[in-house]
């Protein structure tokens, strides 16, 4: 921080270029500009905090167009809220057993120890024959409800053969002491134990759950079999999951690529999606507006000051950037580099000048 004290910066406002869990906290989350992207997410959340509504959303748009940040920006909102559950994952990237990696994710995420707690507590408000049955009544199956409340245990030698059964599976000797008639082994099946986890946080009136699943585009690797895993696992998870639930999948495509969406997700799954949201890239104005925002957020001292830019810099930086790539993304990136180049050379400012010697040093700009 000491030394961008010069530039009256608590920080630098463009250093994460890739949003992630290290620096995803309400402090460093701003959201600068994209003010109708932004209306339609609140608009999403009030349906379903205020009416329980189930929403499926599809975010698309090009790489850098700040996806993964609105993921982690509403995750992080919704950390305060303990009614609101909120899960974030990446697409697995093995295809042989991307089912299982899915539930894997999920599992992990979560955490073992969350969800014994939470069937701990639910069990304080119901007699566990009440829990077996509002899960079967989602789930449609009294096997994997039984199993799942099996967590929620108080016996260290049933929790370790219920991870085992979880991520690995259990032998006949095994299932029969826990009670259990057979494992996790098809897309149905793991998407009815998901669902049925997912409703130990949606048991209250007042709760609800969020699951951000990004990276989707890397479907386009996977062969026919294993992309149709994923669209059988996500599509049956959905119909399980009637009230409560906002499911929001981030894909980065190019605007000429929006027909394959389809293609990737299956016509099943792609009739569930309620709405889809493109992350545009910027206009000039809007950069500007995005760039502007994120150095008042971080200033130290309330003032006009665009230091160390002013508007002339800014806007000829963004003349120079190729409109198609004129994203949050690679705003960030040539923002951020000019930053520490500018503390680099103990500069007093960003020039023309400086500018050029960062144009100097890029094999090809932008």
């Amino acid at each position: 921080m000491s030394d961008l004290i010069k530039y009256n910066l608590r920080k630098n406002p463009f250093a994460h270029i890739t949003p992630n869990f290290s620096f995803s906290n309400k402090r460093n989350m701003v959201w600068a500009d994209m003010a109708k992207l932004k209306d339609k997410f609140e608009r999403i959340f009030k349906r379903l905090i205020s009416r329980g509504e189930e929403q499926v959303v599809l975010n698309w748009g090009t790489w850098g167009g700040g996806k993964t940040f609105c993921a982690l920006y509403y995750y992080n909102e919704h950390l305060e809220n303990e009614n609101i559950e909120s899960i974030y994952i990446r697409l697995p990237k093995e295809g042989k057993t991307i089912d299982f990696n899915l539930q894997k994710e999920i599992f992990d995420f979560i955490s073992f120890n969350k969800i014994k707690s939470k069937i701990q507590e639910l069990k304080t408000l119901m007699a566990e024959d009440e829990l077996l049955k509002y899960l079967t009544n989602i789930i449609k199956s009294e096997e994997y409800a039984k199993a799942i409340l099996l967590i929620g245990n108080n016996s260290k030698a049933t929790d370790d053969l219920i991870k085992h059964y979880m991520f690995n599976g259990l032998n006949k000797s095994e299932l029969k002491k826990l009670d259990l008639a057979r494992n996790i082994e098809s897309v149905n099946e793991r998407a009815k134990f998901i669902a049925g986890i997912f409703s130990l946080f949606t048991y209250k009136d007042e709760d609800r759950l969020v699951l951000w699943i990004d990276e989707m585009e890397d479907l386009v690797h996977l062969n026919s079999k294993d992309s149709t895993k994923v669209s059988m696992f996500l599509r049956d998870l959905i119909d399980l999951l009637n009230r409560s639930v906002a499911i929001f999948f981030n894909f980065s495509l190019a605007e000429n690529q929006r027909s394959t969406l389809e293609y990737l997700l299956g016509e099943a799954l792609s009739r569930r999606i309620q709405n889809y949201i493109q992350f545009d890239s910027f206009d000039k104005e809007n950069a500007f507006i995005y760039i502007s925002e994120l150095i008042k957020a971080n200033r130290i001292k309330t003032n006009k000051s665009l230091s160390p830019f002013d508007k002339n810099i800014i806007g000829k930086i963004i003349e120079d950037i190729q409109p198609e790539k004129l994203t949050p993304g690679e705003v960030n990136k040539v923002f951020s580099e000019l930053l520490n180049l500018a503390l680099d050379e103990d500069a007093d400012n960003i020039s023309i000048d400086l500018y050029n010697q960062y144009l100097s040093n890029v094999s090809a700009f932008l």
